[in-house]
């Protein structure tokens, strides 16, 4: 699924659904991953929204995960959060 989010040619294309099948997998890298999706600018609209949706629902069952956002992003958490 990483591969599609960040590395495959039609990520514009499948990279909402990866981030969406990634926020399913319990592994601390998948918070990685999705902010560096957001971050790439490779994402807008809707699609970005779903990603940082994905994101939010994925920190929001594990709090472990909240805090390696936090130490990725910093006070700019809310910026990644899908609301």
């Amino acid at each position: 699924m990483r591969y599609f989010l960040l590395e495959d040619a039609d990520r514009k294309k499948y990279g909402a659904q990866a981030a969406m099948a990634l926020s399913y997998i319990e592994m601390p890298e998948v918070v990685k991953d999705l902010v560096q999706a957001i971050d790439s600018g490779d994402f807008s609209g809707e699609d970005l929204e779903i990603i940082k949706k994905a994101l939010s629902n994925l920190v929001t069952r594990n709090s472990m995960y909240y805090e390696i956002l936090k130490k990725l992003v910093g006070d700019k958490d809310e910026d990644y959060l899908g609301g």
